[in-house]
């Protein structure tokens, strides 16, 4: 297997490119230093026509800032700069140039060079056929002891920054390489680029290792000490060193510790090669997720900081799971905002729809209807709960929304149905409707963020709903601290607004217009008072935006901006951002300080950045406010039984391994005698070609590591019992005999059962022996006693083979489950 370790700056310039790209001839428009590389929309592995109508179905990307973009194919002069990131659709091509489209318009934009866009949906292949991954690499500096960070930039040809300033990384942790141009890669954390991912950007070569083996290296689960040790049953270590001559003479060792902990990270230590006994690795030195593990500040690696990164990163994304609760007014001049607020529901589902970025977003709706006194068995005072289901699917998101606007149908029909008796006071039940929102919906899924309008005309009054409805009176210090939410416990602040409808006494003659002007103006006095209190958790909150008055004309549309504050594109993006920074080491202050002060992310209202604060402090301890680093260099592990290596699949490149194994199995009539090895060779060569359509293994002369590797890019173990083999020796007795066949056969449905229950997230447990019988050869296949193989559940509900991973699944294997 070729292993790549990148040690020179310039080294990408000098390797071969798989791509062949378009000629830019005779341009005199053309920017400085050519963006064109394996992931670029000129390689011709995506067959893009040439020119006319494109029928590409997924988003392409800006490879870089200042990208120039042209009104015609043919002008010499930009109409505008692209940024880097944006999200277009292509639509047509003329030659150089692609004609392309944002999602939210309904016409082109313009036309960029295929160089300057990103076609790549998944990472760009190594020479090995799997995904090339990129590591970072950090020195010490000598003075203050203090990692360097490794900055990505926004162009492969250029050091400057730009206005969203250098991404600084210095964390242990792998990034997606999706192009290559000018000595630096393309970096993503996301292993399928969607709309709304963010790319990290350009890194230089030799700021970092590739990885383009899957092998990953950890100490085995059971390291103890041997019963004859005087520390007998206490948990060892495994060593590593910084240089070759250290790993040799066992000195200055770094240990790590094994056991099942691993199990719960998606993190292994990434094997670069093998040196005659030693594994050459990538590995942290120190910062993040290490402690001190003696007198002599010997390091032992970890993974609780990072642990508390990843819960702080699932906490921020949170905020892209949106309740939206409607509490209303329940007196018979409310009925046209009911209609209007049944618009929005629409218009939401509409927003959301034509924007793939906005995709990620779910939505549950609610509302209550409040009134002093209920009318009668109308019971205007009906409270329509968020669904109890948390993690919300297309369909239960479609059946939440109709049985909103079913209920609001069901309201509206009421109001027109009964007459509504006038209350003796203008002041409403408000604080109770509000205080009935926080008893009843705020431990509903707490960790969604949850958006409050509450819509009326008139103030509270305690004394007079004491006076006139012996109710127990409603503190407003008691609301403000129930919508402040409960950081400790994971609840979100509610993003509250108040929507004032017009003023108007066509029905006070019973009153006096005093009274009702009193009532009215306490409305906005109580909605002030509030607002500035809450304001005080979230100092950048404007409460300007929070206070809106509006006729039935306009409430639907004074909602839907208060939405789209939170719900859009920008939001989206912005909150991408910040978790690439957060998994780069950058502290959460820095970044929301960085993103915030960027010119696309201008609009955002304060509030949303302070919910970001709060969401992800509440996990991140130091990095709240501190930049956190790993020193991350090259070091060398002895290989010995005290190690395992794992095998880094996708969910896919399972199912692929499963495929092969079930397709020889069920090709297989007969598992032992003289037609054994027919049944093995045919079903062995009809699955692999069902799998990818091709020349079958004897007509290519590849072995079956090489042929498989190539026609399905897995990742295939060295010594594999089953693929170490040639066709043409399969077929051969005189070099595979039929005792060795059998014991292949047998091997074949041991691993089966073992991908059976990986898949299923269990730990295969069996009774393995040496082979038995006097067959000559095939030793060196494990020996499983029949029926010994059994499923068992991890120890720990957080461990598990499988681990989400820039927007797939991951699986860690161990080696020795593979075929």
């Amino acid at each position: 297997m070729n292993f790549i370790f990148i040690k020179r700056k310039g080294a990408l310039m000098k390797t071969k490119m798989k791509c062949i790209c378009y000629l830019v001839l005779g341009l005199l428009f053309t920017v400085p230093h050519a963006l064109a590389g394996n992931g670029s929309c000129d390689c011709k592995r995506f067959n893009l026509p040439e020119s006319g109508d494109v029928n590409f179905t997924w988003t392409v990307k800006i490879k870089a800032d200042d990208v120039p973009l042209f009104e015609t194919s043919t002008d010499t002069n930009p109409k505008e700069k692209l940024k880097f990131n944006q999200n277009f659709n292509i639509v047509k091509a003329d030659g150089v140039r692609l004609q392309v489209q944002r999602h939210e318009d309904m016409t082109p934009y313009g036309w960029v060079e295929r160089k300057n866009l990103l076609c790549a949906l998944k990472p760009i292949k190594s020479k090995s056929g799997l995904d090339k991954k990129f590591y970072i690499k950090t020195a010490t500096r000598v003075r203050s002891d203090k990692p360097a960070t490794v900055k990505a930039y926004a162009r492969p040809d250029s050091d400057i920054c730009g206005s969203g300033g250098c991404r600084e990384l210095a964390r242990f942790d792998g990034y997606f390489i999706f192009d290559e141009s000018d000595g630096r890669y393309l970096l993503a954390d996301a292993y399928k680029l969607r709309p709304e991912n963010r790319l990290v950007g350009w890194v230089d070569a030799d700021d970092g290792f590739i990885w383009d083996t899957a092998y990953g290296l950890r100490p085995k689960e059971n390291l103890v000490f041997p019963k004859d040790n005087p520390k007998a049953g206490q948990e060892r270590v495994v060593y590593a060193y910084l240089s070759e001559e250290e790993a040799i003479k066992r000195h200055n060792g770094r240990p790590i510790l094994g056991g099942e902990r691993w199990y719960k990270y998606a993190l292994r230590i990434p094997i670069l090669s093998r040196q005659k006994n030693l594994f050459k690795v990538v590995m942290p030195l120190a910062g993040v997720g290490v402690s001190q593990s003696d007198k002599f500040g010997r390091i032992v690696i970890s993974d609780q900081r990072r642990k508390s990164t990843e819960k702080a990163i699932q906490n921020i994304l949170n905020i892209k799971n949106v309740d939206v609760f409607f509490l209303i007014d329940g007196t018979r001049s409310i009925e046209p905002y009911l209609k209007s607020i049944k618009s929005v529901v629409t218009q939401l589902k509409t927003r959301i729809s034509e924007n793939p970025e906005l995709g990620v977003i779910t939505s549950r709706l609610g509302f209550g209807v409040y009134r002093d006194k209920y009318a009668e068995e109308t019971e205007l005072g009906y409270w329509h709960s968020f669904p109890e289901k948390c993690g919300m699917d297309k369909a239960s998101i479609e059946e939440n929304h109709k049985r909103f606007m079913d209920e609001m149908d069901m309201i509206i029909q009421a109001m027109l149905n009964y007459r509504i008796k006038g209350d003796r006071n203008f002041e409403e039940n408000t604080f109770g409707g509000i205080q009935k929102f926080v008893e009843n919906e705020l431990s509903n899924c707490p960790d969604r963020l949850k958006i409050l309008f509450v819509i009326g005309d008139h103030g509270y009054s305690a004394k007079n709903q004491k006076k006139l409805y012996d109710r127990k009176p409603v503190s407003e210090s008691s609301l403000v601290n129930g919508l402040r939410g409960d950081q400790a416990n994971g609840v979100m602040p509610v993003i509250t607004y108040f929507i004032q409808t017009p003023y108007s006494q066509e029905q006070t003659a019973h009153l006096s217009k005093a009274a009702y002007k009193k009532a009215y103006k306490l409305f906005s006095k109580q909605a002030k008072s509030i607002l500035t209190q809450l304001k005080k958790q979230t100092p950048k909150m404007e409460l300007d935006r929070y206070l809106l008055q509006s006729d039935d004309k306009k409430i639907a549309q004074k909602v839907i901006n208060g939405l789209s504050a939170f719900i859009n594109p920008k939001a989206v993006s912005a909150v991408n951002e910040v978790i690439l920074d957060l998994r780069g080491g950058a502290s959460l202050a820095e970044t929301i300080e960085r993103w915030q002060g960027y010119n696309d992310f201008n609009n955002l209202p304060g509030l949303f950045w302070d919910l970001i604060a709060n969401a992800g402090c509440k996990y991140l301890g130091d990095q709240c406010s501190s930049r956190i680093m790993d020193t991350i260099l090259e070091g060398y592990i002895p290989i010995s039984n005290d190690v395992v290596v794992d095998i880094w699949c996708t969910a896919e490149d399972l199912k692929k391994y499963r495929n092969i194994i079930e397709g020889i199995l069920d090709s297989s009539e007969y598992q032992h005698g003289k037609f054994i090895r027919t049944e093995l060779v045919y079903g062995l060569i009809s699955t692999l070609q069902r799998l990818v359509p091709s020349p079958p293994p004897p007509e290519t002369g590849e072995t079956l590591i090489e042929y498989v590797r190539r026609i399905s890019y897995l990742p295939i173990r060295q010594d594999s019992p089953l693929f170490r083999y040639s066709i043409q020796e399969l077929e051969d007795r005189t070099k595979v005999p039929d005792c060795e066949i059998e014991r292949l056969f047998s091997w074949i449905g041991n691993v089966n059962n073992f991908l059976y229950y990986i898949a299923d997230n269990k730990r295969p447990v069996y009774d393995v022996r040496k082979q038995p019988g006097s067959c000559a050869s095939g030793n060196e296949i494990p020996y499983i006693v029949p029926g010994s193989i059994l499923g068992k559940h991890f120890s720990d509900s957080n461990m598990s083979y499988s681990h989400p991973l820039g927007g797939t699944t991951i699986y860690w294997i161990p080696k020795k489950y593979l075929p």
